[in-house]
């Protein structure tokens, strides 16, 4: 039997304003080797019924909770059988040429394991009636960089596109919202059948699955010619003043956010941190979490009270995945 060379997963919840114009993007893709799979997180808002009356071929996967992004996604990958498989956020819009252009590399070097697009910001051209998007040359992310105080960020975004992030290359790692992975890799890093960490449930768990495809020597390339756009589910966007980035992010994130993204950090770093790399790193990397620990104390202290003891609430049990990681690695602490 032979299988679909992708299988694009998308995992949705609550968002039906995004989802036509995802599906009619992937059905306008000049390439036809790929399957689509929805993994619905308990959605109230039609998105079942929208799927149900345009898209009836598209198979479903229903959840009766929101089990988050993590364990959604490796459900899906449980389900398929592909060589690759794409994970998307649902408000992602796909250039037509993105699949056919997006898998260039990895069909050249077998050590690839994931690969990110180049991904614009997108916005709704009309914010109540939403049929008309307006597309921009702004980046959302050209992949994820860290920085010495081991905090992560989207390369690019925000800037206006001027041709510096033209160059196809190795990145740390690339934003969930839009990620190839290969099959192979992921079963490679796989733990106790979980490939994304269902303990994050979601926020971070992209540059945790990143960072441990590195561990096990597989590259992570950024493919400047797959093109894509990303809404960001809460944009920073104001009707009043015509500019896409005019409120700072951290006014529009709910305590759920704020909570998750604190606590997840801490993991990620606690999972898979060479410790000669966080020595090397620890002053830069507290004053960050001072200042980051004071902003939520004045913005959200709910989020940071919970956040600290969801933290060591599994602390132990990231130790036992971080002895699991750093005893199978294939790279050393200088690569």
């Amino acid at each position: 039997m032979s299988y679909p060379k992708i299988s694009v997963q998308v995992v949705t919840h609550q968002s039906l304003r995004f989802l036509p114009f995802l599906l009619k993007s992937l059905k306008e893709q000049d390439f036809d080797n790929f399957s689509i799979l929805i993994i619905d997180n308990a959605s109230t808002d039609g998105t079942l019924k929208f799927l149900k009356e345009n898209y009836p071929e598209i198979p479903v996967f229903r959840n009766k909770v929101n089990l988050g992004y993590s364990k959604a996604h490796n459900q899906g990958i449980r389900l398929t059988k592909s060589k690759y498989v794409l994970c998307l956020n649902p408000d992602i819009v796909l250039k037509r040429d993105f699949l056919s252009t997006i898998i260039k590399p990895a069909e050249r070097n077998s050590l690839i394991g994931g690969i990110g697009p180049c991904l614009y910001k997108v916005r709704f051209a009309d914010q109540e009636t939403r049929h008309f998007l307006e597309k921009t040359d702004i980046f959302d992310s050209t992949g994820l960089v860290i920085s010495k105080s081991l905090s992560f960020n989207d390369r690019g975004q925000g800037q206006k596109d001027k041709g510096q992030y033209s160059k196809q290359e190795p990145v740390f790692g690339v934003s969930g919202a839009c990620f190839l992975l290969r099959r192979k890799a992921l079963e490679d890093i796989k733990y106790q059948q979980e490939y994304f960490d269902e303990d994050f449930f979601a926020y971070k768990e992209d540059i945790d699955l990143s960072w441990r495809l590195q561990h096990r020597g597989w590259l992570i390339y950024y493919n400047p010619k797959a093109k894509a756009y990303h809404f960001r589910q809460t944009p920073a966007y104001s009707q009043k003043k015509k500019f896409y980035f005019d409120i700072p992010q951290q006014f529009k994130k709910s305590f759920l956010v704020s909570c998750l993204s604190w606590r997840n950090h801490l993991w990620v770093i606690l999972k898979n941190c060479p410790l000669k790399l966080f020595i090397s790193c620890f002053f830069p990397f507290v004053f960050f979490q001072k200042v980051k620990a004071l902003w939520l104390l004045f913005y959200c202290p709910k989020a940071l009270f919970y956040g600290y003891f969801s933290f060591w609430g599994k602390f132990f049990k990231m130790l036992k995945k971080r002895r699991y990681i750093f005893s199978r690695l294939r790279i050393n602490n200088g690569e």
